[in-house]
């Protein structure tokens, strides 16, 4: 490229912006450049209309008069580090400097919350990181003390907070801390404060111990102590993704089809779900002849995640709380993914008398998938300081077969590992045998039935320190002979 940028501080920027990429799309709000030569302005007319209307929610939720932004797509990192100026050995996969954003996301929402919040004030980085962490990334933190790691006083100082951590790790831990700031104080509040907060980290600290009335050492034992998040920072968080703009599934096994918004660098679709009011499990089925991929979360409970790869001719069952929620589904090479979805009562999760049996549908291949990952172990597992526990009650009419990578089931024989079939919850419980029939990378052990009721009740249990590994993902239930 050529071209040196200067840059003295977060924000202030000396010397020439460097040449950005063709423009492709120019409106009030925006200016997008790319150099993606394949995709026609007719293909990339819906994911501009996206665009817009994100940035439209995000002024109104910021309550700013929103500048035009210059959004510059850059998917080469080497261009990339050029165009945001890192020094050596920093990497990101975006930068914004004031209202010029550059990113290896076709639409990084977090630069784009740091573009309009020029417009709302100038504060330390810690806010202004917290601000777009919390709004850019989908969903706010499930604990807010998770990250609330450090010198409160010293993170709102710049060189501070960017030695504090990876880029991962201080913009949690920024998110983390405005998350507690909102669900404490109100959104409007964490607004105000924003818009008055001066950059300096000393005046700064001054301000908040005056807005909150409490010392920083006060403020910092609070917010290490939040366990629990509220509504209002997921209201703001998953605002957009929970909105009326995206089209809605259907939860009753019919036919439908997503057709993903065409964006520089690849597709992907979004669509809304509302589940029941208890929790249940989403049946989806791909009809489709390629791979789907589909990952549900959470609206009203921000902790529900689940994901699944999901075959041509198989299911997934993924587990979902209660309430609203949103989907994110694409099939693997972009294009129109063809699938059913249904609700099912939860068959599996943390408390066993809560379980309805599901009846889990016969094959002679792999089976229904669980579309469990560390996201959901809320969903399917309640823990102690020492161990967490699974319960999964299926109704079969031969015998519950469970298809499992062979370092679960190597898991499952180790030391706080347990795998037992039981008569009633928490009763006449037996150690089931490990004994599996080998299938390359994966093991499959049978279960029979119950005899009276046509079940199968099992318990997992597994060391709390594993809670956040995969768990329960990967297994695959079919009924067989």
């Amino acid at each position: 490229m050529g071209w040196t940028r200067l840059v003295l501080t977060a924000s202030i920027l000396v010397a020439c912006d460097p040449p950005r990429p063709p423009m492709r799309y120019d409106s009030p709000r925006i200016a997008y450049y790319t150099d993606s030569p394949e995709l026609s302005d007719e293909e990339l007319a819906p994911f501009f209309a996206e665009f817009e209307a994100r940035v439209a929610y995000l002024t109104d939720i910021l309550e700013v008069d929103a500048p035009k932004l210059h959004y510059s797509y850059v998917p080469e990192a080497e261009d990339l580090d050029e165009y945001c100026g890192w020094p050596a050995g920093r990497r990101g996969s975006g930068c914004a400097y004031g209202t010029s954003l550059y990113s290896s996301n076709s639409v990084h929402v977090h630069e784009v919350v740091h573009g309009l919040s020029t417009a709302l004030g100038n504060p330390p980085i810690l806010f202004a990181e917290g601000l777009a962490q919390l709004l850019g990334n989908g969903s706010p933190l499930a604990d807010p003390s998770i990250w609330a790691e450090g010198d409160l006083r010293g993170l709102m100082d710049y060189d501070f907070f960017i030695a504090s951590g990876s880029v991962l790790e201080r913009n949690l831990r920024a998110g983390a801390f405005a998350q507690f700031l909102i669900d404490s104080r109100g959104w409007r509040w964490f607004l105000d404060l924003y818009r008055d907060l001066p950059r300096d980290a000393s005046n700064a600290a001054a301000l908040l111990e005056l807005r909150t009335g409490r010392s920083i050492a006060q403020l910092e034992e609070e917010w290490l102590a939040a366990s629990e998040f509220g509504r209002e920072s997921l209201e703001v968080a998953n605002g957009f993704e929970c909105g009326a703009f995206h089209p809605v599934i259907a939860l009753d096994g019919v036919q439908q089809t997503i057709t993903p918004i065409v964006r520089p660098g690849g597709n992907s679709g979004v669509a809304a779900i509302t589940g029941g009011d208890s929790p249940s499990l989403v049946a989806f089925t791909n009809l489709g002849d390629e791979r789907a991929h589909v990952s549900l979360f959470g609206c009203d409970h921000p902790r529900d995640r689940a994901f699944a790869r999901v075959e041509p001719g198989e299911t997934a069952w993924l587990p979902f709380s209660s309430g609203r929620g949103g989907a994110h589904v694409y099939g693997e090479s972009g294009d129109a993914v063809v699938f059913s979805a249904e609700l099912l009562p939860a068959m599996i999760g943390p408390r066993c008398e809560e379980l309805v049996a599901a009846d889990v549908p016969q094959s002679s291949e792999r089976g229904v998938a669980l579309g469990a990952e560390p996201y959901t172990s809320h969903l399917l597992a309640e823990c102690d300081s020492e161990r967490c526990v699974t319960w999964l009650r299926a109704r079969v009419d031969g015998r519950l077969q469970l298809l499992m990578p062979n370092s679960f089931v190597a898991a499952l024989r180790g030391e706080g590992f347990g795998l037992d079939v039981c008569s009633e919850c928490d009763e006449g419980c037996e150690t089931l045998s490990l004994t599996a029939m080998a299938m390359s990378f994966s093991s499959a052990i049978q279960v029979p039935r119950d005899e009276i009721t046509g079940e199968v009740l099992l318990r997992f249990t597994f060391p709390a320190s594993r809670l956040d590994n995969q768990g329960l993902a990967n297994i695959y239930l079919a009924d067989v002979e």
